[in-house]
């Protein structure tokens, strides 16, 4: 994915605290966390230590990502849809795509907490079509009023590509917060930083225009999935706790590498000897002196004192299998900002004697059950939006319930 520019970020501060949070948890779950990663261990440790730390961090131990496959589970078997009374055809709706993006956004919802779909109709195909939102392009959302869960204008950042191949940034924004004015347009922020609207350039045909008035009634084509169903757009400030400690989990884990590698190398020290092979380095700074060898290596000393001198070496200060033990404890600790309890997880001894966080079924049936009524009441949205659309659009029309309550989904 595309970096966004600095100047396209959300400006108002609410909406940047928010943007930021929701993409840190996105590049946890994509594996676009390396410098999250590294920026945790510049704040965990010396600069010195961070200095070796960060050239390879330890990126494989993503407890947040785990943890959260785990529970993303409803879309595993496709759900059933069934509609009272009504003997038509669901495909102009429901296509195969639709359930395996759902899954995605289940996934999204549960570790970001909130995820969009975006529904249109595609005349090509006569057929209805979705594409998943993540929540950290969405640079502004407003509820509609009296209905503080829903949203009611949004602008979301896209990239576009103009005729010559060139990629450039753009804003697009939807409004039907004042059903008599609603609005949709396309900008881009010019060097001036200032907004510039380019939608003749990108859609000629909706300049002054708003695509979706179905019925006579402005519609916004996105449906925000929760992950729990509440009063608010957003619940970005819940479970904070697990993707930061996923981020210590994984500064730990690059030091627990360090370690492992530097046990099989312990410190070496020599009093009253000298050697005329060594050389000076350069670490973070300080020179440092040492003697490199291999299996080929002779190295001459000489003693400088009447005792005949001394070689010897410490011990390693980290012990790597007690160590990667009490990693995998502080691990599987954190598991319960998912809201687990100790007894929906199930202690599996790993190859290198540490345990690995594994939900147990009933702990995925729990936690499903808890969350179904999220999960059915945003299908249920995405269903009778897409039917508004094929009544409008489809011909002949399908004549499909528009009222969400209708679609029983098991």
């Amino acid at each position: 994915m595309y970096e966004i520019p600095t100047q396209y970020r959300p400006s108002d501060a609410h909406d940047l605290a928010r943007w930021e949070q929701q993409g840190l948890r996105y590049r946890l779950l994509t594996g676009q966390h390396r410098e999250d990663v590294i920026k945790e261990i510049r704040a965990m440790f010396s600069q010195n230590i961070a200095a070796d730390l960060t050239i390879h961090p330890d990126l494989s131990r993503n407890s947040f990502r785990m943890i959260w496959q785990q529970l993303a589970t409803a879309y595993i078997d496709q759900p059933t849809v069934t509609l009272e009374g009504y003997e038509g055809d669901l495909s102009v709706i429901i296509d195969h795509k639709l359930w395996p993006i759902r899954a995605t956004l289940d996934l999204w919802a549960l570790a970001i907490r909130e995820s969009l779909i975006r529904v249109d109709w595609t005349a090509a195909t006569g057929q209805i079509s979705y594409r998943p939102v993540s929540p950290d392009t969405i640079r502004t959302m407003r509820a509609l009023p009296g209905r503080p869960d829903e949203p009611g204008m949004l602008e979301e950042i896209r990239p576009r590509e103009l005729p010559d191949g060139q990629m450039v940034w753009t804003i697009e924004t939807w409004d039907v917060t004042d059903p008599a004015a609603p609005v949709f347009k396309i900008e881009t922020i010019n060097r001036q930083n200032q907004r510039q609207d380019v939608t003749e350039q990108f859609a000629p045909e909706l300049v002054g225009q708003y695509p979706y008035v179905l019925n006579g009634v402005a519609v916004l084509p996105y449906v925000l999935i929760h992950a729990e169903v509440g009063h608010k757009l957003w619940s970005h400030h819940e479970g904070t706790e697990l993707e930061a400690g996923a981020l210590r989990c994984q500064g730990l884990w690059s030091h627990w590498s360090e370690g492992f590698q530097s046990s099989a190398y312990p410190q070496r020290y020599a009093v009253d000897i000298t050697t005329q092979a060594g050389i000076t380095r350069n670490y973070a700074g300080h020179q440092i002196e040492v003697i490199p060898t291999d299996h080929k290596s002779i190295l001459k000393f000489k003693s400088d004192g009447p005792g005949g001198g001394q070689i010897g070496q410490y011990s390693p200060a980290l012990e790597p299998a007690s160590a990667a033990e009490s990693l995998a404890t502080y691990e599987r600790g954190l598991a319960q900002f998912a809201s687990l309890n100790p007894t929906d997880l199930q202690t599996t001894q790993s190859a290198m004697s540490g345990y690995a966080i594994v939900v147990s079924r009933d702990g995925q049936r729990r936690q499903m059950k808890r969350l179904e009524p999220a999960r059915r009441e945003a299908d249920q949205k995405i269903l009778a939006l897409a039917a508004k659309m094929a009544n409008a659009y489809a011909s002949p029309s399908p004549g499909l319930p528009e009222d969400p309550a209708a679609y029983d989904i098991d």
